[in-house]
């Protein structure tokens, strides 16, 4: 076997490391991370039998290095505990990257992408099994302050799977709904349209008993984006979707109007917490509190729950925690790389040649606008599956923008070395 049939395997294994970070991705974080460790052992390995240092330069370079900058300057000269935001931002920043890094420096089609797609949806599929059961027969979750008891009696199970609670776990929903939904629109097969709308409809179902109203939201959001760029029948879906769950299950009606209860606790929580956050970013307007120090800085800032046994990790909010714990700077440098990577997947849909490739574009598109729409009444990023996910999400964009125009794989600059 030579060099040649070497590097072959040791991409193919590269490409399975990353099968596999994206199957286990919402079921163990563990063995994501095993897997990210071994295809980055198996990449540098084949960067040392080839001798050569390739790096593909993306459009997404710039934005990433900012953003990355403004969590180091909040570090050194905003966070309280610059020991534990040095190393919460080396673990979790390093996940990010390193998956970033993995995907756009060995992909180079789209059928490698739409490989490591259908494993992630075969994963949502699996964790919607596990949570209808779970749903059916794992009891009561009052216990977890997931749902306000006085406002909400009869609600006592909200559907969460392998994730760590049901906010969490519809925000991933809607993403992959959302990814799904993009490249339903363009298939043309039969077969392939009714397996992937027995798929949407089934994570439909599991999003709904979630109970989680951001999503709810998030969810017709991208549903409305989609009927006016794509196909205007899905706008019929915003009236007979909702009135037929309604029907099924009035406890929605009565979940989602009380987003404009002032009795709801879950509602006034969010809007304390977001004047909080405000208050962190306006007297830390260039370095924040610091990066992941949100939980250490707000008993300063608390002025609603005033009670020492209480932690809050996050501000419910993802672009006012982000500025919170990084300021301006890395506020302005998330909504860049936000806006960079939604005009890649918006160019790629126009340029692509490929009905299959133009569906997972335009299905990025709509997994980024549900992750925006759905960051307004929460902050999901903060669970790290979910920002692994965003990054994934972002690198499989960079590969299919330069696959578009051509659908041929991405050219690479080599530089030799000895």
């Amino acid at each position: 076997m030579g060099p040649t049939d070497v590097t072959r395997k040791i991409d193919q294994a590269i490409e399975w490391g990353l099968g596999v970070v994206m199957f286990f991705l919402p079921i163990s974080m563990p063995v994501v991370s095993v897997a990210l460790i071994c295809s980055v052992a198996l990449w540098c390995g084949k960067l040392l039998l080839t001798r050569q240092v390739r790096w593909r330069r993306t459009p997404l370079d710039l934005p990433v290095c900012v953003f990355v900058l403004c969590g180091i300057v909040s570090i050194l000269w905003g966070s309280p505990d610059k020991f534990f935001s040095l190393y919460n931002f080396g673990y979790l920043m390093g996940h990010y990257i390193l998956t970033y890094c993995l995907i756009t420096q060995n992909l180079t089609s789209y059928e490698q992408v739409k490989k490591l797609f259908r494993l992630l949806f075969l994963s949502a599929s699996v964790t919607a099994a596990y949570g209808v059961y779970q749903y059916l027969y794992g009891g009561d979750i009052s216990q977890y302050r997931w749902v306000d008891g006085d406002q909400f009696p009869d609600l006592r199970v909200r559907l969460y799977s392998t994730m760590e609670n049901p906010n969490i776990y519809a925000g991933f929903l809607v993403i992959v709904i959302a990814l799904a939904v993009g490249m339903l629109l363009t298939i043309t097969e039969r077969r392939k349209r009714l397996r992937y709308a027995v798929m949407i409809c089934g994570l439909s179902v599991c999003l709904t008993l979630t109970y989680s109203r951001g999503a709810w939201i998030s969810f017709l959001g991208t549903l409305a984006l989609l009927g006016v760029i794509r196909n205007t029948r899905l706008l019929w879906l915003l009236i007979i979707g909702p009135l037929l769950a309604i029907w099924i299950n009035p406890t929605l009606l009565e979940r989602l109007t009380s987003i404009v209860n002032p009795t709801d606790t879950s509602s006034t929580l969010r809007l304390a917490l977001w004047e909080s956050s405000l208050a962190m970013l306006l007297e830390h307007p260039l370095t924040g509190i610091g990066w992941g120090a949100y939980w250490l800085v707000y008993p300063a800032y608390d002025f609603f729950i005033n009670d020492g046994q209480t932690t809050i990790y996050h501000a419910h909010n993802m672009f006012l925690n982000i500025g919170a714990e990084l300021g301006f700077p890395g506020l302005l440098s998330f909504i860049w790389l936000l806006i960079s990577v939604m005009r890649l997947a918006v160019a790629a849909h126009r340029s692509c040649r490929n009905p299959g490739l133009c569906g997972a574009a335009l299905g990025l598109v709509t997994a980024f606008t549900a992750l925006i729409i759905n960051g307004l009444t929460d902050h999901v990023l903060f669970n790290i599956q979910m920002s692994i996910l965003l990054w994934a999400l972002m690198a499989f964009t960079v590969v299919i923008h330069f696959a578009a125009p051509r659908n041929i794989p991405l050219q690479v600059d080599e530089k030799r070395q000895g």
